[in-house]
């Protein structure tokens, strides 16, 4: 607790809250409202991507809860939390739904493509050429091809 820095803001502190320091009745200390603060130390977590071990981020640091929606620091971060994870489902969804446009796309030019070359009247095994390019087609993915998980310890990843 030594190490961990000052709260963001240290005007209403232990130290002055006396009751008749200020000259007064006392009174005005009781009814005022005393400043909460929150001690964030650290978070401890298992890095599974680099070397596989337990890692302890070091923080210590002290916010005052007057900087935070409803006096809450531990409920702000876990709105911002669910508020991250929301987005990063609403972005893998908005992904499955662009490479669904783009097959259902590339299908529909496939598609186009065999109509203009069954309209062509085709010459000397033209039409065993037409199956054979439609057969090619179907080897070929469909969509673009997935991303790769990047890992941001890697500099080249990182960048």
């Amino acid at each position: 607790m030594k190490d961990v820095n000052s709260p963001d803001s240290p005007q209403n502190t232990d130290e002055g809250s006396g009751g008749d320091a200020e000259g007064g009745d006392g009174d005005s200390g009781a009814n005022q409202k005393r400043p909460s603060f929150t001690y964030v130390a650290g978070r401890i977590y298992f890095d599974y991507r680099g070397n596989g071990r337990w890692v302890y981020e070091r923080f210590n640091h002290c916010f005052n809860a007057d900087k935070f929606e409803g006096g809450d620091l531990p409920q702000a971060l876990c709105n911002l939390y669910n508020r991250a994870e929301n987005e990063l489902d609403e972005q893998a969804s908005l992904v499955n739904e662009a490479r669904q446009k783009v097959i259902q796309n590339e299908e529909e030019r496939r598609q186009a493509a065999l109509a203009a070359a069954a309209k062509k009247k085709p010459g000397k095994g033209g039409k065993k050429e037409a199956v054979e390019e439609e057969k090619k087609d179907d080897d070929k993915p469909k969509g673009p091809p997935p991303k790769a998980e990047l890992d941001l310890l890697k500099p080249a990843d990182f960048q």
